[in-house]
């Protein structure tokens, strides 16, 4: 910008100006902006309407269990066929996923994956541990079993994927 010596204000030059504006002599008044309109009333109502609908939709859809799972009557019923403790470190307790491997079938394997950062793949015939599967920086949130081949894949909370 550029100005008197004596310290005027500074007034733009006509290449410092933003294209479109009306240059500004000294002493001129600012031309006057319009407040454009924001939403209408009829939108603002659409809106509001749309909300409402989308709120009631939610709270119905989580009070229902969706169907194919099993109640908590069912629930009570099961037995417990098998206790397999020490899959993983007792010194960071917790098994956060499972997978079983579905072929061939009947399943014979379990993968699971835990706080100790680790995957487990479990011999459900034998009652054994068949590999522990090291390597994540952090714990194992997600584990499951290739659909054809024998392949078991791990995700876990480091960003990471392994086969």
């Amino acid at each position: 910008q550029t100005g008197s010596a004596r310290g005027d204000a500074a007034t733009p030059s006509a290449a410092e100006q933003t294209p479109g504006t009306p240059a500004q002599t000294p002493g001129a008044q600012a031309p006057q902006l319009q407040e454009e309109a924001g939403m209408t009333p009829e939108i603002v109502e659409q809106l509001s309407q749309k909300a409402t609908a989308l709120t009631a939709e939610r709270k119905r859809r989580g009070k229902s269990v969706p169907e194919g799972l099993a109640k908590a009557k069912e629930i009570e019923e099961y037995t417990t066929v098998g206790s397999h403790v020490g899959l993983h470190s007792v010194s960071q307790p917790g098994i956060l996923c499972m997978d079983i491997c579905r072929h061939p079938a009947p399943p014979s394997r379990i993968v699971t994956g835990g706080n100790d950062k680790n995957a487990v793949v479990f011999n459900l015939d034998a009652s054994q541990v068949v590999s522990i599967l090291k390597g994540h920086q952090k714990r194992v949130s997600c584990v499951a079993y290739h659909p054809a081949d024998s392949l078991a894949f791990t995700g876990s909370h480091d960003a990471t994927v392994r086969v």
